[in-house]
């Protein structure tokens, strides 16, 4: 194969674009068919389109990360003009556009392109761990989207009074935030989520998220102008509840994820038995690995054992030296000056702080009486 090296600038890196050699270091073009420019140098051909969407794509995630919005959603553009299907370019272009206006925060359904996003990675991977992470990043973006909304929207209405005209557009505004909320919790995957501490937090978020304005959304109340009839006189203001939800559909969604909230640690404990039992299915279908594994359990579980006893120890003395001060204290109930007040006073700090040492050890024993049960659940699904 031939080889060429750049009359600008001495370089030997260069793309291919239609008839033409392009050098990647000074943007010199060549033309194919021009055997002067030639030497014996090695060619290192690019892939144009990968690299300018490499670019494009570095260029616009800085920019979406640094709230640069308008200058992140032009380089998304250009990222999607040569792949359209450009997974985080297609769903973060619209979302720039909901940071930049309200009007397309309602209008546009940004949902939509969160969803063929997921579709469009999904289709180009089989790591589940890549996957994973695509989705909470995803879940993530439409948390932060949404949040930002809706707290614009409340500092809107603080700042001033709504309209009457304004009733409507705001409505909409609290409820595609919560949409938005709905999106991002849906895009987990429940099955490992739970076991995992960040996308756990994100989910714990998302909840809280969904519990706040579906309260808002279920009984709100706005500042308004009511104008009289006369136009020489000035109109009042007056407050106007707002029916966002005449169907109860809020009230019952707030209803709903707060006892969901309240059953997270359910599902943490149904995410680690599910994993549990996928991982006792293997075990099984070998002896070898199956006996090894119950021998790690069995040694682990001796161990927390002695933890347990020994963490037991220790807040039966705290608890011993606790009855002591309170015992001791009640000599100095009436002691408010001198030696007697000090004494009190030093007392005091000993039994706060005794009580804040078995506070940490009390949950110390709870924590590995949980990691006990959970080598009992395996032990028992393995044997």
């Amino acid at each position: 194969m031939k080889s060429l090296s750049c009359k600008q600038c001495g370089g030997s890196d260069f793309v291919e674009e239609g008839d033409l050699y392009v050098c990647m270091n000074c943007y010199s073009k060549y033309s194919k068919y021009d055997s002067s420019i030639f030497h014996n140098v090695e060619i290192n051909m690019k892939d144009f389109k990968s690299e300018k969407i490499k670019n494009f794509l570095n260029l616009a995630d800085s920019d979406y990360k640094n709230g640069l919005f308008s200058s992140a959603k032009t380089h998304y553009t250009s990222v999607l003009e040569y792949d359209a299907h450009q997974p985080v370019a297609y769903y973060r272009r619209i979302l720039c556009m909901c940071y930049e206006n309200f009007s397309n925060f309602v209008n546009v359904n940004h949902i939509n392109y969160g969803n063929d996003s997921i579709k469009y990675f999904e289709k180009s991977t089989d790591d589940k761990q890549s996957i994973f992470q695509f989705r909470n990043a995803v879940a993530e973006d439409y948390l932060n989207l949404s949040a930002s909304c809706y707290k614009n929207a409340i500092n809107k209405s603080s700042e001033g009074t709504y309209n009457l005209n304004d009733f409507d557009f705001y409505s909409k505004v609290f409820s595609q935030s919560y949409n938005s909320l709905v999106f991002a919790k849906s895009t987990i995957d429940y099955s490992t989520t739970f076991l995992n501490k960040k996308a756990r937090e994100r989910y714990m978020d998302i909840c809280l998220s969904i519990q706040t304005i579906t309260k808002r959304l279920s009984n709100e109340y706005l500042l308004h102008m009511k104008f009289n009839d006369n136009p020489n006189i000035p109109g009042n203001y007056i407050y106007k509840k707002i029916y966002y939800d005449p169907q109860g559909f809020y009230k019952k969604a707030y209803e709903n994820i707060s006892i969901e909230i309240e059953n997270i640690p359910k599902k943490v404990e149904a995410a680690k038995r599910y994993i549990m039992e996928e991982n006792a299915k293997k075990f099984r279908a070998n002896p070898e690995l199956r006996q090894k594994r119950l021998n790690q359990l069995y040694e682990q579980k001796s161990k927390s054992i002695g933890e347990i006893e020994k963490a037991k120890g220790i807040e039966n003395a705290l608890n011993l030296n606790l009855e002591n001060y309170r015992e001791e204290i009640k000599n100095y109930t009436f002691s408010f000056f001198g030696e007697g007040a000090k004494i009190k006073r030093e007392l005091r700090e000993n039994i706060n702080s005794t009580e804040s040492k078995l506070k940490n050890i009390r949950n110390k024993i709870n924590e590995i009486d949980n990691e006990i049960k959970q080598y009992n659940v395996e032990i028992n699904l393995l044997e």
